[in-house]
């Protein structure tokens, strides 16, 4: 396969990932589910926001040329550029997706075992999501091994 091919592939894969998440198969469902008779409208408040803007914005970094989001907004001011790049990555990664893994592996895993036993679910969530996060982070730290680990074992 020629090289160009390979990148087309690659990127079109990568965007797939990025605006394909579980959010977006179950919310629209759920979505139209609650909507009713308005749900033509459900579909065009979700297609213009889950989808239009997305690509929107996907399409204006391109067409603007810069190589990053920090350059991107540094057109308005340097120092805005950071400040901008760094509330961004905070909220997607440690501020949203952090906090919501943990959320919910423990509304799956365990909620369901611990039934109206405990009233005050404070300190379950945290202990759960605690060790959750350093078992991944301890099994993160050398990834060939535990890679090798999984294939080995499974």
């Amino acid at each position: 396969m020629e090289n160009s091919n390979k990148r087309y592939i690659a990127i079109g894969l990568m965007l797939f990932a990025l605006l394909f998440g579980a959010g977006n198969l179950i919310f629209p469902a759920a979505m139209g589910q609650n909507a009713g008779v308005n749900v033509w409208y459900a579909v065009l408040g979700f297609c213009v926001t889950g989808v239009g803007l997305p690509l929107i914005s996907i399409a204006a970094l391109g067409y603007s040329g810069c190589l990053d989001l920090e350059e991107a907004a540094g057109r308005v001011h340097p120092w805005y550029g950071v400040f901008y790049s760094v509330v961004s990555y905070l909220a997607i990664g440690p501020c949203f997706a952090a906090p919501r893994t943990g959320t919910v592996s423990f509304e799956i895993a365990v909620k369901p075992f611990l039934g109206s036993f405990s009233p005050d679910i404070a300190l379950p969530i945290l202990s759960f999501s605690s060790s959750s996060s350093s078992s991944s982070r301890t099994g993160s730290r050398r990834p060939r091994r535990s890679s090798l680990t999984v294939w080995v074992r499974s």
